[in-house]
């Protein structure tokens, strides 16, 4: 342990190196790292993270930093049940820091180790060679004991290595978290057939065999009434949600009940936005995406982006499109990041051989204004051609031309890789909604050329 001043001296190199990290992976584009709100002032470094969708606020994080001039004692820890670097620290400390954790939407500790001893001295060093970082989420340790218990350290798990990878999934997490927050609200006297639906969610499709469409077909004529109840923005949001959920279930459910595609492809204009986090963070998209890897002999999706190179997007969310290729490719399916084609390209594109023919899609209107459509997913010739031109326009496929000179978009290799054991005390919880991509930490993921 340094001392006193020594101790102090780290932790400032720290945070001001914590701070050129969040502008590096945020961008000039977005809020940076701040210190300066007044109900914050025991906090290191507060900033909000764009949710780059209209219905979705900007989504807040909150740090506490320390630093280390080498690693803590490693344990078994039972509070974050992996193993962890134990952070000691003083009683009154961590039992301030959950108060924090109870008073703010979210808080984070992240500790800075010293990365190598000797040579350059730490404050000469470029930020990126300066430290190991490793994190975890307050909210989460804190609620594991209670005020009585409050142990004198904080345990890290060792997996938890801070890069941009794992910083843009933390904030993909969180983004679907905010999504389906309304999905959880509790409506006195909501219609039986939603609440129906709702409890299927918790249910495998394999279970509910072709009870999905029926459900959903109940549910839809029921949705208006709950404009009565809430107001005109949450009964949006809500029958919006529940829409795409109950849909997505359904085309699931169709697929896994069909005897399969030769060739499943689609255009997924979710990656043009805050949405791509849902194909990374929502149980219903990954129902989905294992259903095609079962059903469909060759799989193959474009992702289209709107900016003329890779460079030009901001690193969060160039992290968080090569996280879904890289859960793609583990569930087999060839992937492409493509330029978007014009306004058509802001919309959904897809061919299923013979695999399903109609289905039902529920439509929610700017007004709030709910029906359940049957569209023909077996794409038309417009759809057919529209997805040859996008082939076209490839900017990155699948495999080793993502690293040309070994970046993707100006990232390197250790921006980009995980750890091999999926982070712990991190992620927002799992429910019916909310599913970690547990593929990403999958042998197969990792022995991937990235």
């Amino acid at each position: 342990m340094p001392s006193g001043y020594q101790a102090q001296f780290l932790e400032r190199v720290a945070v001001r190196t914590f701070h050129d990290l969040l502008d590096t992976w945020i961008g000039p584009d977005f809020p940076g790292p701040s210190r300066l709100e007044p109900d914050l002032q025991k906090i290191d470094v507060t900033h909000q993270m764009p949710a780059l969708s209209g219905d979705i606020g900007m989504i807040p994080f909150s740090w506490q930093i320390k630093a280390r001039s080498a690693a803590p004692r490693e344990v078994t820890s039972d509070l974050v049940h992996a193993r962890a670097y134990r952070l000691h620290l003083e009683r009154h400390y961590v039992t301030e820091l959950a108060e924090m954790s109870r008073q703010t939407s979210s808080l984070y500790l992240a500790l800075a180790i010293v990365d190598g001893l000797g040579g350059t001295p730490i404050a000469e060093r470029p930020p990126t060679k300066r430290f190991r970082w490793y994190i975890v989420d307050l909210k989460q340790y804190c609620s594991q004991f209670d005020r009585q218990q409050t142990p004198a350290y904080v345990d890290i798990p060792v997996q938890n290595r801070l890069n941009l990878a794992l910083f843009s999934l933390l904030w993909s997490a969180k983004w679907v978290k905010a999504y389906f927050e309304p999905l959880h609200l509790h409506i006195v006297d909501s219609p039986q057939a939603i609440v129906s639906l709702l409890k299927s969610f918790a249910t495998e499709l394999t279970d509910l065999r072709g009870q999905t469409g029926i459900l959903l077909g109940d549910a839809v004529p029921e949705l208006p009434r709950l404009a009565d109840v809430l107001n005109p923005e949450t009964y949006h949001t809500y029958a919006a949600r529940l829409a795409i959920v109950g849909s997505l279930r359904n085309i699931t459910a169709m697929l896994l009940e069909s005897s399969g595609a030769h060739r499943i492809e689609t255009y997924s204009p979710e990656a043009l936005a805050g949405c791509v986090n849902l194909w990374l963070f929502s149980r219903t998209y990954h129902e989905f995406m294992r259903a095609t890897q079962i059903r469909g002999n060759y799989n193959k999706r474009l992702l289209p982006f709107a900016h003329s190179t890779l460079d030009e997007v901001p690193r969060f969310f160039l992290a968080a499109l090569y996280n879904v290729r890289r859960l793609y490719g583990t569930l087999n399916a060839e992937v492409a990041i493509v330029q978007m084609l014009g306004e058509d390209g802001r919309q959904d594109h897809s061919y299923w051989s013979d695999a399903l023919r109609a289905f039902q899609w529920v439509e929610v209107d700017a007004d709030g204004y709910v029906r359940l459509s049957e569209s023909h997913i077996s794409a038309t010739s417009n759809d057919l051609e529209f997805l040859h031109d996008a082939e076209g326009q490839v900017v990155a496929a699948h495999g080793l031309s993502l690293l040309r000179g070994g970046t993707f978009g100006g990232l390197a290799y250790p921006d980009l890789c995980l750890e091999s054991v999926r982070p712990a005390c991190l992620f927002p919880e799992e429910d019916i909604f909310l599913e970690h991509p547990i593929e990403l930490w999958s042998a197969s993921s990792l022995s991937m050329d990235v």
